[in-house]
């Protein structure tokens, strides 16, 4: 007798879009549950995914950082080949948003129980930063980021959980794509006061989110070096499809946005005799003007990125100039 096989070769394809702008989402996670069978999308959020199973329904899942998960239902009959497109909505809560732990393990948000902030690529350089702990500036809850001094290239201090101790430092562990990086500077700690901050050397036009452990159980997982938090750094990486080229240019204009107020009085004192109140004239002086100047600047940023299914890469170079801070990658 002949045996039939049980399962037949689907090929589910279609587009991944946001639902704001109808434009394609790339990187998105497509999968079938009930399998092992996933997929993503290409930069203009096209996917193709072949599984062979068996006729039936199924729930298609997509998801992606900054989205809602979206399930569809499909169903798998005669027709080997099925379209489906799925629209994602933004999501505002972040509880969808998958984080990846010390433990090299994918979860949710709300499966994790701890205190998680990510901050994708596109809300980094929406202010055009030159750094990227300013980048941060605003963008996660219960961090004080300050600058350390008004120097253009001046180290800037982050504080996830306050200060915990006096003698040694505050800042939080830092890795890069799952290094841990060292960020202590000897060299440059005494300029003037204050110390610089190797996230510097770090273009945030490179990267692609940054998730941020504020919880005391990053500690578990990093140990007592995180007991400070943990800020979590991935770069941008190559993806399946035909060559990008990412060209940008910026030009920086660095001002004064307020000037203290001075004393303007044309006259002063003769001397200090409380009940003499002779004046004599005295020409005042606005010393802001000397001490401060407008920085113009350009920065300038290319990458270019692609790859096959074997072996994916990326490149990318950048060049600051600006009065007191200049910077190449």
């Amino acid at each position: 007798m002949p045996a039939w096989a049980q399962n037949t070769t689907y090929t589910i394809r279609g587009t991944v879009t946001d639902i704001s702008n109808s434009q394609g989402v790339p990187g998105a996670t497509v999968r079938l549950t009930g399998t092992v069978l996933g997929g993503a999308t290409n930069a203009d959020g096209v996917y193709d995914l072949r599984a062979a199973v068996a006729p039936g329904t199924y729930q298609l899942v997509v998801s992606s950082v900054g989205y809602a998960n979206s399930t569809q239902t499909i169903t798998l009959g005669a027709d080997p080949t099925v379209t489906a497109n799925v629209q994602l909505r933004q999501d505002l809560i972040g509880l969808k948003e998958v984080v990846v732990t010390g433990t090299s393990i994918a979860t949710s948000k709300q499966q994790l129980g701890n205190a998680i902030s990510t901050v994708g690529g596109r809300e980094l350089t929406a202010g055009a930063p030159t750094q990227i702990d300013q980048a941060l500036q605003g963008k996660i809850a219960g961090a004080q980021i300050s600058q350390n001094s008004g120097n253009p290239a001046g180290g800037i201090s982050v504080r996830l959980r306050g200060t915990s101790t006096v003698l040694g430092s505050s800042e939080p562990l830092y890795l890069v794509d799952g290094v841990i990086i060292n960020n202590d500077s000897p060299a440059l700690l005494d300029l003037g006061g204050y110390a610089q901050n190797r996230l510097a050397d770090i273009n945030p036009n490179d990267i692609e989110r940054i998730e941020v452990i504020k919880g005391a159980a990053a500690a578990a997982i990093y140990g007592s070096r995180a007991a400070n938090g943990v800020v979590q750094i991935f770069t941008k990486r190559g993806k399946e499809g035909k060559p990008s080229v990412t060209v940008s240019s910026e030009f920086i204009v660095s001002k004064l946005r307020k000037k203290l107020d001075y004393n303007r009085y044309p006259f002063r004192f003769a001397n200090t005799t409380a009940t003499d109140l002779t004046q004599v004239p005295v020409e005042r002086y606005d010393y802001q003007d000397q001490i401060f100047r407008t920085a113009i600047g350009t920065e300038n940023y290319t990458s270019i990125s692609g790859g096959n299914q074997s072996t994916k890469y990326t490149l990318s170079g950048s060049v600051l100039q600006k009065p007191g801070h200049h910077r190449c990658y």
